[in-house]
């Protein structure tokens, strides 16, 4: 991925513009009101990219991914009740995606929730058991909680995967 932060605003500016021409086109697609959400998004034009995830939405209720980049975007803006009303919506939609359980427990620790961010982490883990940060994210809300050695435990779960991880890629798996 290209590193040069000029260059990958260029990128973005460039996508957004894709973007705003698919919609132009198909004004009815979800797709590229996700697409123009997501551009947005990595431009910081947080307002914007909302606007762009809600439109997503209402075109296509069942997008788990316009509801958890909303949610994403609400996180960045510190709008964390709202984020967790996005991200429960994703959940609903999609229950089988791990990456709206990871937000949702970040959301829940901003707010001190740390109990019901543990079960979040968790749920994350139930569904995808190599999401390696959240077993990070279970640690940090372990150690939140005062539960060092769960913590300490839940870290080396999270080291072990990234080590199988990096073994497979080696190996070309």
């Amino acid at each position: 991925m290209e590193t040069n932060p000029a260059r990958l605003r260029q990128h973005y500016e460039e996508a957004l513009q894709a973007a705003d021409q698919a919609i132009r086109l198909h004004p009815n697609e979800a797709e590229a009101y996700l697409d123009k959400g997501n551009a947005l998004q990595a431009l910081e034009r947080y307002e914007e990219a909302l606007v762009a995830y809600t439109q997503a939405i209402t075109l296509d209720p069942g997008n788990s991914s316009a509801y958890n980049n909303k949610g994403y975007t609400l996180y960045v803006l510190n709008r964390y009740e709202e984020a967790l009303l996005a991200y429960e919506q994703a959940i609903a939609v999609e229950p089988a995606d791990d990456i709206p359980y990871l937000n949702k427990g970040q959301a829940l620790c901003e707010l001190g929730r740390y109990e019901e961010a543990l079960l979040a982490y968790q749920e994350a883990i139930t569904v995808d058991p190599e999401d390696r940060l959240a077993y990070y994210g279970k640690a940090r809300v372990l150690r939140e909680l005062g539960r060092e050695e769960e913590a300490q435990q839940i870290e080396q779960q999270a080291h072990q995967i990234e080590q199988q991880l990096e073994h497979e890629h080696a190996a070309g798996e």
